[in-house]
């Protein structure tokens, strides 16, 4: 009890002496004002080095979205010129179909004619003979009038060379308008990310024009009346590109035009004899001069089509064979170019057209085409001219009597063929364009240091004490950027599953599996940021500024 009582006392006369804690009263406001004060003294000398950091990164980022947007400019116009071509091509496939949809069924007809004069000869039996008959007579009629009406469609190749026309124009205004719209992206750009960049430091420093001069020389207008035989003084070049387009043309043909031939009902083999019925045909995108002949110097695309009927037989003997051909159907029709119309058909022979589609030029072989030969036919009109009989029958006006010329002269429509187009120059193996490097500047007096912010102020000065620029924050009053970008080709390629890709899979890429370099074919170009040789830095810093 007593020891209790003697704490309590003590709790009591300790809390009625005041002296001793009452003097110490503010202290730690003391210490606090010092942390501030070194706080805000730190604050104020990494002020410049924050905001020269800041300003470097904004720098940085203008050069790279305005070199950026500059090639992406590029880019566009790429896939531009590549969808424009890709039409042309589209287009020029359509015309080829359509005439040989007129040449096939112009066989159809002549075979039906042929038919029906047999099927005249069966009415000479009573009942079966009669229906035999009505039914060669309607299919010979109505064959003849699909043949008629195809022949007068010369409005759907107007129509298409007109859209082929509008294609060359617009891919030429579009090329024209964003050479001149590029410098207005790249003042727009620049001006809008940081308009306190030195234009006219920019417009002297490295590479902006060369860039421009690039852009205009790994491009070109290939004009179709510089198409010449080199021993013309042709533009080899441009005969080259043209030729490659012709066979890009031709490749890219669909079945139907590219190979209707196909051997009916297979092969009969009754001992010592055989027989069988081929029916050949194809369309071909075909490249001759004016005349027929290669003593012009002119070069022409013309679209021609044939096709043909044969049955055949051969009879087996001791010491050899003998083969016989019985012509059944025979037909052709032609889009030719509107300075050969006046010529025939005979003009254009197997043999040359073969010739015509190998892989190299006929005038030059220095140079290769790009000729995949994806439809597997190297021979003019899908081999029609196999069947020799029913070939040489395309001379004689049609038996139906709905026309009165040849098959020869069966000019559907006059056409332009080929127009000017625009292609790459170079022939090499590459996947990109030349880069483009951007270096900007800017002044230091655009910042807000302190030094410019107290330069203002009259009433203020500054110790040198505390002048951390004079150690070397802005290094020669000047911050610099450099960056580069490039536009680059690249064709999706579907991942194999398990070493095989089926046709179903394949959305964007190749089905021959081939690889496929830098085009204007494809759009698949595409805009990237490139690494900068930043060992140029130094040397461009001495000799522009």
């Amino acid at each position: 009890m007593s020891y209790t009582l003697s704490i309590v006392c003590s709790v009591k006369k300790i809390g009625k002496q005041p002296v001793g804690l009452g003097k110490q009263d503010g202290y730690a406001s003391v210490l606090i004002l010092f942390f501030f004060a070194a706080i805000m003294l730190a604050v104020y000398s990494l002020y410049d080095s924050g905001w020269v950091a800041t300003e470097r990164i904004r720098l940085q980022n203008t050069a790279d979205n305005t070199v950026y947007s500059v090639v992406n400019t590029q880019t566009r116009d790429h896939n531009m010129i590549a969808i424009t071509n890709r039409a042309m091509v589209a287009n020029q496939v359509a015309i080829g179909q359509y005439i040989g949809l007129v040449s096939w069924s112009s066989a159809v007809n002549e075979f039906a004619q042929n038919i029906e004069t047999l099927g005249d000869l069966a009415e000479l039996f009573p009942g079966v003979g009669t229906v035999i008959a009505r039914i060669t007579d309607v299919i010979a009629r109505v064959t003849a009038t699909m043949v008629s009406v195809l022949e007068r469609g010369s409005g759907f190749i107007a129509l298409q060379e007109g859209i082929i026309t509008a294609l060359g124009g617009l891919q030429l205004a579009n090329h024209g308008m964003t050479l001149g719209s590029a410098q207005a992206v790249y003042e727009d750009i620049l001006t809008r990310n940081d308009p306190d960049v030195d234009n006219s430091v920019i417009l002297s420093a490295f590479n902006v024009k060369a860039f421009f001069d690039n852009w205009n020389t790994t491009i070109a207008s290939y004009d179709r009346d510089k198409v010449k035989q080199s021993r013309f003084g042709g533009n080899e070049k441009t005969t080259q590109r043209f030729f490659e387009f012709g066979n890009l043309v031709n490749d890219s043909r669909d079945g139907f035009s590219a190979q209707r031939s196909y051997r009916w009902f297979g092969r009969f083999n009754l001992g010592i004899m055989s027989a069988w019925a081929e029916k050949n045909g194809g369309s071909d995108f075909f490249a001759m001069p004016p005349d027929g002949t290669r003593r012009r110097n002119a070069v022409h695309w013309n679209w021609t089509a044939a096709d043909t009927i044969s049955a055949w037989q051969r009879w087996r003997y001791i010491f050899g064979s003998t083969t016989t051909e019985l012509p059944l159907g025979w037909g052709a029709a032609h889009a030719l170019n509107k300075d050969i119309s006046g010529n025939t058909f005979g003009y254009y022979s197997d043999r040359a057209l073969r010739n015509s589609m190998q892989h190299t030029h006929t005038a030059n072989n220095n140079w290769q085409n790009v000729n995949y030969n994806s439809n597997g036919n190297l021979r003019g009109w899908g081999a029609a001219s196999s069947n020799n009989n029913a070939f040489r029958m395309l001379r004689l006006p049609a038996i139906g009597g709905h026309r009165s010329e040849s098959y020869e002269e069966n000019n559907i429509k006059d056409t332009t063929g080929l127009i000017d187009f625009h292609d790459l120059t170079s022939d090499k193996k590459v996947d990109e364009m030349p880069a483009f490097t951007l270096f900007i500047s800017k002044p230091a007096s655009a910042l807000r240091l302190r030094r410019n912010i107290e330069a203002d102020a009259t009433d203020f000065t500054r110790s040198s004490t505390f002048d951390i620029a004079e150690t070397g924050s802005v290094p020669s009053n000047r911050l610099y950027a450099m960056a580069s970008a490039k536009s680059y080709f690249a064709r999706p390629q579907e991942p194999a599953v398990r070493g095989r890709t089926a046709p179903w899979q394949i959305q964007w890429g190749r089905h021959d599996g081939l690889r496929e370099y830098a085009n204007l074919y494809n759009p698949f170009w595409q805009t990237t940021l490139a690494p900068s040789e930043q060992a140029a830095l130094p040397v461009l810093v001495d000799k522009v500024f």
